[in-house]
């Protein structure tokens, strides 16, 4: 079997059935490929959603975190390359096929996919929408190796890392940072990729309040990752690096790259927002 595909869940019926009928439509021979839908202690009706079809494996782990769940999936997974996205996501209709492609054709180990919003949102959330991208893109190819990142709702790695390397710790939060950076100090010559093919829409983010709040939570999470991890965060510079990549990228006029830097600087403030409560709640305990 080529894929294995996991998906972890709690209390996501809003969004689910969208996810497993993106992943059912895939354009990739369906023998395979297998879905494994992870239930983190579901008490809405997410788990007879999942129930409903037949196609799917459903698995359940009481332990509490989506890395967790994550792991269980991990065990009982027959693919040679593992992708993982969420439950309140959507992939593209090629997902698969442009992972396949991409892991024999650029020799990659781990791949990062492209973000999207949902169709019909404002200019101002497309703008973030564009940046995150850009902001992996940029990274990926232009920084050193302690500034690589994960995403685990778009991600795809080759089974081969996790029985080398282990699974993802069962942190709350940001284990998909510690296990790509894991791999890479254990194999220098690593190859990591971002693939602007590779396409998810996360189905939940319809306006700019819902994204601040998502902003605002990395901020909290990633001040604690990297306390745990040692994790180099991007600096000022490379910040500013990317914004300039962005604007070049979208051919941003200059009234726009304005609007954009304004934007930008907002989204900071909430980050920093949530660093700061962040650090208090570590100093807390």
């Amino acid at each position: 079997m080529v894929f294995s595909v996991i998906v972890p869940f709690y209390n996501e019926e809003l969004y689910l059935e969208q996810c497993i009928k993106a992943l059912l439509e895939q354009d990739f021979k369906r023998s395979e490929y297998e879905l494994i839908f992870v239930d983190n202690g579901s008490t809405d009706a997410s788990a007879e959603i999942v129930r409903r079809f037949s196609e799917l494996t459903l698995l359940h782990e009481n332990e509490k975190g989506a890395y967790a769940a994550r792991n269980r999936g991990l065990k009982e997974a027959k693919g040679e390359i593992i992708a993982f996205t969420d439950a309140d996501c959507a992939v593209s209709k090629d997902w698969l096929a442009s992972i396949y492609r991409a892991m024999n054709s650029t020799g990659a180990m781990i791949l990062i996919g492209r973000l999207c919003f949902p169709s019909g949102i404002l200019v101002t959330l497309r703008m973030f929408e564009n940046y995150e991208n850009a902001k992996v893109e940029y990274v990926f190819q232009n920084c050193p190796k302690k500034y690589f990142f994960a995403n685990n709702n778009n991600m795809a790695v080759k089974k081969t890392a996790f029985d080398r390397y282990g699974y993802f710790l069962p942190w709350l939060r940001g284990a998909d940072t510690e296990f790509l950076q894991r791999c890479i100090s254990r194999q220098k010559d690593l190859k990591v990729a971002y693939l602007n093919e590779m396409k998810i829409t996360h189905l939940e983010i319809k306006n700019i309040y819902t994204w601040f709040k998502k902003i605002n939570l990395y901020g909290r999470n990633h001040i604690m990752v990297e306390r745990l991890l040692n994790y180099t965060p991007l600096n000022l510079n490379i910040k500013l690096k990317i914004f300039k990549y962005c604007a070049k990228q979208n051919n941003y006029s200059y009234v726009q790259s304005l609007y954009f830097f304004f934007l930008l600087t907002l989204g900071n403030i909430v980050y920093v927002m949530g660093r700061t409560m962040g650090t208090i709640a570590i100093s807390k305990k």
